[in-house]
């Protein structure tokens, strides 16, 4: 509860901003009401950290414990399922506590999403580079090596870390788009800048790796000769992220009670500002415990997984893929990722604007890029693409930009006014989807075939079939969720909702 006072400034303050319309009605007009250019830039970069830690891990991590420390197929899969086990555990977690309003002082005054975004920053910072270079004080070479489990021991505290730096990050970075701006359109332009952040830092970090690994006349393969090229890339995606984050804290200004009290008497349909009867009523006050009512919720939370199962699962193997099954230079393991970034890239770009997200449509872009994704994992069948593995490559980016957009987009939709439980929503998906990644990718390398020397029929078969059969299935059932969605409107109010006097 605040005084009236205040609460008429609120109003005074709403009405020199929306001005007033024909017939009294008061619209907001575009350049009134949207986001500044300098804003919407630096709000993505505040996820750049992020992402460029997130290509490292997902398509980097198992080929440096794999082919530079020489871990076992099931050893390296337990780090990898150590990390999705703490983020999936941490995510949930801290977006309950993001959504809390009875934060520390100093979190409300700066904004509880970006404060959280800034403990998980310096978390990231503290732990990212270390999952990149040889433990300390270990021995490597044949008969003399540390044991594998005493390796493990070393890394899992700064994957644990990471991981929560890490969900921190992310959580925080989501829970603003619905807490910037209360249209539709506007927020499927973050989630479209936010993406093509992303490719941004992608194609950075696969920048990267070509120079510091890639370029090499000598080893065909990568190989332990490549720890000091792989530890490079680590220091320098830390320095570049941390700079990008910095900029993101300036940028952004979080202020709650203005933005809150248009966002309440917004009406999300057709944009204009509820009339004076409907701005005196009372805002309902959504919990966790209504959205576990919400039937939307389960299956936009089913969607989101199989999504980020499909790209996960692409980006972990595509190296792995180039390098056992198709037997291409290690070079490729940096400029095939590249080319599925940029192509991803140039769609995020086409669907930051408001007129392509409006005319497309979520569940119709969703449906072409399900199509897009399958055609692309079924092109990999083949043994000996050669070149034409960049063009799996460019279908692969269209179909991850498209879907990963369009899922961010249903579920910013899904929770619509309710921003005040907005964490948990996107915190309870991710927990969903980075366990099943983790225990997926666990699964895959511990029936891996373990084989002796440098070529293997049955593993070369062995990653043709997990980057087929896995991607494809998963956009199949992706598909089933759509289906189910098609009918119904996304975002309709929940059910049963005890109203609470917001001022």
């Amino acid at each position: 509860m605040i005084d009236s006072s205040t609460e008429d400034s609120d109003r005074q303050c709403i009405v020199s901003v929306v001005g007033h319309g024909e017939n009294g009605e008061q619209p907001f007009p575009e350049e009134a009401t949207g986001l500044s250019v300098w804003r919407r830039v630096a709000f993505g970069f505040g996820h750049v950290y992020n992402d460029l830690c997130a290509s490292m891990w997902f398509s980097y991590l198992l080929v440096f414990f794999k082919k530079v420390l020489l871990f076992s197929g099931p050893a390296a899969g337990h780090i990898f399922l150590i990390g999705q086990i703490s983020d999936a555990i941490a995510t949930p977690i801290v977006g309950f506590e993001s959504d809390r309003t009875d934060n520390y002082q100093v979190c409300i005054r700066y904004g509880r999403r970006k404060s959280l975004h800034l403990i998980g920053t310096l978390l990231v910072f503290a732990s990212f580079a270390f999952l990149f270079m040889r433990c300390f004080g270990c021995t490597y070479g044949t008969g003399r090596s540390t044991p594998e489990w005493v390796q493990l021991i070393y890394y899992a505290p700064f994957v644990v870390i990471f991981q929560l730096g890490w969900a921190s990050v992310q959580i925080g970075h989501l829970a603003l788009i619905p807490e910037l701006s209360p249209y539709k359109d506007e927020r499927a332009t973050l989630n479209g800048i936010r993406y093509a952040f992303t490719v941004f830092a992608s194609i950075v970090t696969f920048a990267l790796v070509y120079l510091f690994v890639g370029q090499d006349a000598v080893h065909s393969d990568v190989t332990p000769h490549d720890a000091v090229g792989f530890s490079t890339v680590g220091f320098i995606v830390t320095g570049v992220g941390l700079a990008f984050s910095i900029l993101f804290h300036l940028g952004i200004r979080e202020v709650r009670p203005v933005s809150a009290f248009i966002r309440d008497h917004f009406d999300n349909d057709d944009g204009v500002v509820d009339n004076e009867s409907t701005v005196d009523r009372k805002a309902a006050n959504v919990t966790w415990r209504h959205w576990l009512k919400n039937n939307q919720f389960y299956l936009i939370s089913l969607f989101y997984m199989l999504i980020r199962l499909f790209n996960n699962v692409t980006m972990t193997y595509l190296p792995l893929y180039i390098l056992e099954t198709q037997n291409l230079n290690k070079m490729n393991i940096a400029t095939v990722p590249l080319a599925v970034y940029i192509s991803s890239f140039f769609t995020s770009t086409l669907f930051s604007f408001r007129y392509v997200t409006r005319v497309s449509g979520r569940k119709l872009s969703s449906l072409v890029g399900i199509i897009i994704g399958v055609c692309a994992s079924g092109w990999m069948w083949y043994h000996e693409l050669g070149m034409q593995i960049y063009g799996v490559a460019i279908l692969l980016g269209i179909s991850a930009a498209i879907l990963i957009i369009n899922a961010l987009a249903l579920t910013a939709d899904l929770i619509n006014k309710s921003t005040e439980s907005g964490a948990f929503v996107f915190g309870a998906m991710s927990f969903f989807d980075k366990m099943l990644t983790g225990v997926g990718v666990q699964i895959i390398q511990s029936v891996e075939p373990m084989c002796a020397g440098l070529t293997c029929e049955k593993r070369n078969l062995y990653f043709k079939y997990v980057m087929v059969c896995i991607p494809s299935a998963s956009l199949l059932l992706a598909l089933i969720t759509l289906i189910l969605l098609w009918p119904q409107k996304v975002g309709q109010p929940l059910p049963d909702i005890e109203p609470v006097d917001r001022f």
